[in-house]
């Protein structure tokens, strides 16, 4: 468990995320605060560019608004919460990682997204009936590399291999890799080495 407090004066680093829910909220020389733990979850939306939500363990005495800073993600955070906002259709919450002048590379098909605007106009005009299932999301610096597997009921389904760039906890730069999930059979002089998976 850990106790996350609102303090007046925070700095631009810091995430001040408003929620109505049933807790005990303390308030002892103008601190707010409610003990959570840690478990993440989506927090898609403008109000939480930065941040992500969080379950809350307290018992609950009666509705109560309290105010939580909420610190910055790292860069595999951030495209956690990138991928999730796609997948919940948070036009808004997506737009609000990316960077304006963000990039989108696809160099298996030699394309380029250019500008924020472009890239949320694309997911949102995508074929409807997908889904993003995150399959892992591994992270250093500045940098992340996610793998994430997109069912289609009439396209695909595809897996992708995406490296994001993060910098002032915006994605500035993608790189992906999109391969259509096909089963194939080896060649017979090659197959003593495989198995299906």
């Amino acid at each position: 468990m850990r106790r996350l407090q609102a303090l007046a004066g925070v700095r631009d680093r810091a995430i001040l995320l408003l929620l109505d829910c049933g807790l005990q909220v303390s308030d002892t020389a103008g601190r707010h605060s409610a003990t959570c733990g840690p478990t993440v979850r989506s927090g898609c939306g403008a109000r939480a560019r930065r941040s992500a939500s969080f379950r809350w363990s307290v018992p609950a005495t009666g509705p109560g608004r309290y105010v939580a800073i909420i610190s910055e993600m790292d860069a595999g955070g951030i495209v956690a919460e990138l991928w999730r906002c796609i997948q919940a259709r948070d036009w808004t919450g997506l737009a609000a990682l990316l960077a304006d002048d963000f990039v989108l590379e696809w160099p298996n098909a030699r394309l380029r997204i250019r500008g924020r605007t472009n890239y949320v106009a694309f997911n949102r005009a995508y074929p409807e009936g997908w889904s993003i299932e995150i399959l892992r999301i591994v992270a250093q610096r500045n940098v992340a590399v996610s793998e994430v597997h997109v069912p289609h009921p009439t396209v695909g389904p595809y897996f992708a291999l995406s490296f994001f760039e993060i910098a002032d906890d915006r994605v500035i730069r993608g790189r992906e890799y999109w391969i259509e999930e096909l089963a194939e059979t080896p060649a017979p002089e090659r197959a003593k080495w495989f198995e299906a998976m």
